[in-house]
């Protein structure tokens, strides 16, 4: 596998796993990935350098020479494979793309990465607490909100009512559209919604 020059095969810092490998695709040695979400098209589809990550071990950079959408995947030509059984040997594997890589979205679009541990407040100033996932839910993408009271639950050593207030646990579902979304502030990390803390 052609690798790229000596000094990108220390993986970088700021890198964002992006999709995961299903397959092969064809019989050249073509690759099929299934993207984490919808925004991770335009950036596969962006960039061609990529790495790639199989469980416990060290990214390796890779070359891409052609990619393209094909359905709800994405298919791509990596620099020297050309067999279908070595794109197989794939399978399962991270694809990660540098943060510094992705292409400026258009105003009022977001990546999930920049909006995971921002703070989550509603319009009274309450804290909801802190987005820890991004789900795309097809129509739209929802954010996954741990409670406030369960951040700082976690700070303090278990006691014997722990299991008493395990509904304290619970995520907060709140779904990322403008009827709920009252402003992003990337740079101070802090989402506003419209959303009460018992809805």
């Amino acid at each position: 596998m052609s690798r790229l020059d000596s000094s990108e095969n220390q993986a970088p810092t700021g890198l964002v796993v992006v999709a995961r490998v299903t397959g092969a695709y064809g019989i050249k040695g073509w690759i099929k990935l299934s993207p984490e979400s919808h925004p991770s098209n335009s950036v596969l589809l962006h960039t061609r350098s990529w790495w790639l990550q199989a469980n416990g071990k060290p990214p390796t950079p890779i070359v891409v020479q052609q990619v393209r959408a094909q359905g709800h995947s994405i298919v791509a030509q990596v620099s020297g494979m050309a067999l279908r059984e070595q794109a197989e040997a794939l399978r399962s594997q991270a694809v990660l793309v540098r943060r510094s890589d992705f292409p400026a979205t258009p105003e009022g679009e977001y990546y999930w990465v920049d909006l995971i541990g921002c703070v989550v407040e509603n319009a009274t100033g309450d804290v909801l607490g802190k987005v820890v996932e991004v789900v795309d839910h097809g129509a739209h993408s929802i954010l996954v909100v741990t409670p406030q009271y369960a951040l700082v639950a976690s700070t303090v050593a278990p006691s014997a009512t722990a299991t008493s207030t395990a509904t304290a646990t619970e995520p907060i579902l709140i779904p990322f559209v403008a009827r709920y979304l009252l402003g992003v502030d990337l740079t101070g990390r802090k989402i506003r919604v419209d959303w009460e803390l018992d809805s």
